[in-house]
């Protein structure tokens, strides 16, 4: 029965497209006989049946019009045989084993994971086109076995062995929400029927995902399982994730670091990646990660089960360390041509942008430079708020926040009085530690009101840190109270707008795992909680919770969610409810398309 409802709605908008035409054929049928069968046809009847047919032709090409899309084509380094052949025998071995359609194209890009897709070429028509998408980091980072279980887990979502009603499913998301897309951002005119449909149908199909998307995982996990080893699943699994943290901690911030002083890319990026991933994992940090993947919140709406679920599900215990695999990688060597097809690739995509970092970067040294050489003959005026705060920042970001603390000292010093200097001082002593910062910035708040906003955040997040919540609150309100005092923040946060930014909520999952305890016990029956920014006041954000409560809710009840989520996420935070139903079709719309937004 489930299977069905997921088909259903799968094929619910080529239904309801296909519909709309052959209603809008028959109606025009039905007047036609109408005027026809009658004894005389004047004039006006010949122009009605006129602007009928022009109706229903315009009707009809636009709902076509709609559904003809020109879905992106992948962009990326493409697997062949002929320079990878034993990746590419791998990926034909598992695709034997678990039934797996043939692909249009295996793509390898510069992301740690992998996963397939399939669409058709224009929206719903054209051919039915399979893409498999493999990161080099994966390939380089796991033994043969792993490698294998990883992509026998994602092809495994095709397999015709499959039970892959999620998967048409999922498709039908990526076609209906670029048509969505391509709809609204093109069409002038936005017929009633198309859009109102489509604000309705995307977010089902949504729904629908989330519901069956934890067994779908279960399911391909199994899969992958049986043709390697649980164990072989569950080692990839934990390795990618402490790998995913090195790279995204380590390897790359170091990367990026070369372009202060190295004006071209280097050309052997992955090389050096993949000496870098041979080495072991310290058995310190390795059960660091343990710990927290044992203690991992799972939330309902998570597209994903969480490790511990996914190594429960396939029968093993989490690892107690991981082998070192560089004998077993199926590169064997870090001047593999694929390595160093995918360097220069990575080259040539990053070459515009490093060189400009670079010119950036040694045009603010040459200006610090400059303003120490002005400094030390006397003749830059460091009491100019613009030059000071420019001197300042450059020292910090180009020679560390002891010399910028240096500098900030030293000119206070010098002028007891200067208040940008005193500012930063007290910014730079409480970023250090040191308490004596709290009460520097008190006293610029009080002297200087162009620095609340900012005296009041650091404040805040320090208290915050702290675990001073009740403290943390009151400089929030100072901050608020004193942003309120302006037009345009009371203007920009008095309603929401079609055109409002959101993004991400920055909650971890225990915190979630509280508020959706909170919202169960207030009757909320569907949730979504995002951060909304602002272009007045950015230093004050707002959650936004949009809620469908019950249908007999009174104000009481919108009360007790806003006290039951202001309990459990801190006192730091104003809320701002939206009641889901009919007249928010598009926020919820909206909502969905920003990542764990959905929360109940």
């Amino acid at each position: 029965m489930e299977k069905l409802k997921l088909k259903f709605l799968a094929n619910l908008g080529f239904v309801y497209y296909l519909s709309l035409i052959i209603g809008t054929l028959v109606l025009l049928a039905l007047a036609g006989l109408a005027m026809f069968g009658s004894d005389q046809i004047r004039l006006s009847g010949m122009r009605t049946i006129l602007y009928m047919v022009a109706f229903a032709g315009a009707l009809i090409a636009s709902l076509v019009k709609t559904l003809i899309v020109k879905m992106p084509e992948p962009q990326g380094f493409e697997l062949t045989e002929a320079n990878a052949p034993k990746l590419w025998r791998l990926i034909e071995e598992i695709r034997n084993k678990i039934d797996f359609p043939p692909m249009e194209r295996i793509i390898i890009t510069h992301e740690l994971g992998a996963s397939v897709v399939e669409y058709y070429s224009y929206g719903v028509f054209g051919k039915l086109k399979r893409y498999m998408f493999v990161g080099m980091p994966l390939i380089m980072a796991l033994s043969e076995e792993e490698l294998m279980a990883v992509l026998a887990h994602e092809c495994s979502h095709l397999s015709k062995a499959h039970s892959n009603s999620y998967f048409k499913l999922y498709r039908a998301k990526l076609i209906w929400s670029e048509v969505y897309h391509n709809y609204t951002e093109k069409s002038r005119r936005q017929n009633f029927l198309i859009t109102s449909f489509l604000f309705r149908y995307v977010p089902a199909i949504n729904n629908a995902l989330f519901k069956y998307s934890r067994e779908n995982e279960f399911e391909a996990d199994r899969m992958a399982a049986s043709i390697t080893s649980p164990e072989a699943l569950s080692s990839a699994l934990f390795r990618l994730i402490l790998l995913n943290h090195y790279l995204s901690s380590d390897f790359w911030p170091k990367i990026n670091l070369l372009s202060r002083t190295e004006a071209n890319a280097p050309m052997d990026v992955y090389s050096r990646m993949y000496r870098a991933l041979q080495q072991s994992v310290g058995l310190e940090v390795q059960a660091k990660f343990i710990e927290f993947l044992s203690k991992e919140v799972s939330l309902p709406y998570a597209t994903h089960p969480t490790y511990l679920q996914r190594i429960e599900n396939l029968g093993v215990v989490m690892p107690v360390s991981l082998e070192n695999t560089s004998d077993r990688n199926i590169l064997k060597a870090d001047d593999h041509p694929l390595i160093q097809s995918m360097s220069a690739q990575w080259k040539q995509l990053v070459s515009e942008k490093w060189k400009e970092n670079h010119a950036e970067w040694q045009q603010n040294v040459n200006k610090l430079n400059i303003l120490k050489k002005e400094a030390k003959n006397s003749t830059v005026n460091l009491t100019d708020p613009d030059k000071f705060e420019h001197y300042i920042h450059l020292t910090e970001a180009i020679e560390g926040h002891q010399s910028a603390f240096e500098l900030a000292h030293s000119n206070l010093k010098s002028d007891p009085d200067n208040i940008d200097s005193r500012f930063h001082y007290g910014r730079l002593l409480l970023e250090s530690g040191d308490e004596q910062g709290t009460d520097i910035l008190k006293s610029v708040i009080s002297d200087e009101p162009k620095y609340t906003l900012l005296c009041n955040n650091l404040l805040m997040s320090h208290a915050f840190t702290k675990g001073l919540k009740e403290e943390a609150f009151q400089y929030y309100q100072h901050a608020r109270d004193f942003a309120r005092s302006f037009s345009e923040v009371n203007e920009e946060r008095s309603y929401i707008r079609d055109t409002d930014r959101f993004i991400s909520h920055d909650l971890p999952n225990e915190a979630v795992a509280r508020v959706i305890r909170a919202l169960k016990a207030t009757g909320v029956l569907k949730a979504y909680l995002v951060l909304r920014v602002f272009e007045y006041a950015p230093e004050i954000p707002e959650y936004l919770l949009a809620v469908q409560l019950k249908k007999d809710a009174s104000k009481s009840d919108y009360l007790a969610v806003r006290k039951a989520i202001l309990d459990e996420i801190s006192p730091c935070w104003h809320i701002f409810i939206v009641s889901l139903g009919k007249k928010t079709l598009k926020v919820e719309y909206n909502f969905q398309q920003i990542a764990d937004s959905r929360i109940m």
